[in-house]
């Protein structure tokens, strides 16, 4: 697992892919990793009809086009890589097809052990949306994905960027795997490593009589099942359990503890959201850090 030896960098030139250059720049240089660059180029594979001769026309200019299209991108990469990724030994490669579909199959065939994935969000509602190609290879992909909504300009990061590792577990049957990735990580780069989990807030007359009794209930059973978690998977880490809307309570906790990187797993089963739950989206979405999700 680790250190990782083989990080793919998707990119499309725009300031959200420069701003992301930074991390995938130092993580490939903290983990000594093999870097590849992707663009996808937009299109579509060439209609070509043998018993229609009228097509042949359409089909020389799409051709073209293509050739066109990659010819620019090969361009655009030669300078992102020597402007944004110096001294970095990165590997460029250019395709074309639908992007989330080429990343996820890349990221399969090239056995990639994590992806720097750029973030987009459109205009005044960036803290509401992320593009739709980044939450489609968090949905389909299987390995960890390094996400960074909240950079909005080029970053300069240490070679070591990560002090603090926050981790955040919802206590389900994943979150054994997900405390010891984090903690393999927090080792590895020497971290100091806190996990969080995060109680729903009772709203008063929810729950009747037992209201007030219910809180503490949960508190007591979360502090309990964690403390058992982190002795069995003999983590070393601060631990803290609390309570109210679980993006919000992650951002806050991370904002006062100065976390650099929020770790979080994604759901494994299937259906409309996938990896992608709406827990997993809105931290994404609302962390102040960079969040890898597992």
């Amino acid at each position: 697992m680790f250190p990782f030896k083989r990080i793919l960098f998707p990119v499309d030139f725009s300031a959200d892919s420069i701003s992301a250059a930074a991390y995938a720049a130092a993580m490939a240089r903290w983990f000594q990793a093999e870097l590849t660059v992707l663009n996808v180029v937009s299109g579509h594979q060439p209609y070509q009809d043998l018993n229609d001769v009228s097509l042949e026309a359409t089909f020389a200019v799409d051709i073209a086009w293509n050739e066109i299209r990659e010819r620019d991108a090969a361009l655009k990469m030669s300078e992102f890589i020597s402007d944004h990724l110096q001294g970095i030994q990165a590997k460029s490669c250019i395709s074309q097809g639908d992007p989330a579909k080429t990343i996820v199959e890349h990221a399969e065939s090239q056995n990639i052990d994590l992806i720097v994935m750029p973030t987009h969000g459109f205009g005044g509602f960036r803290r509401m949306l992320l593009g739709s190609t980044t939450a489609k290879v968090l949905h389909d992909v299987s390995c960890p994905v390094f996400t960074s909504t909240h950079v909005e300009s080029s970053a300069r990061v240490s070679d070591a960027p990560f002090r603090t590792v926050l981790c955040a577990v919802d206590l389900n049957a994943r979150s054994e795997s997900i405390v010891q990735w984090a903690a393999e990580f927090a080792g590895f780069s020497g971290s100091r490593l806190a996990v969080l989990h995060v109680t729903p807030e009772i709203v008063p007359g929810q729950w009747g009589y037992l209201d007030s009794d219910i809180p503490e209930d949960l508190r007591k059973d979360a502090t309990g099942r964690l403390t058992s978690l982190l002795d069995k998977t003999g983590t070393q880490a601060d631990m803290s359990i609390e309570t109210g809307a679980v993006a919000n309570t992650i951002r806050a906790y991370a904002q006062s503890n100065a976390a650099d990187l929020v770790i979080v797993g994604r759901h494994s089963g299937s259906g409309i959201m996938g990896k992608l739950r709406d827990t997993a989206y809105a931290i994404i979405r609302e962390s102040p850090c960079p969040v890898i999700s597992v």
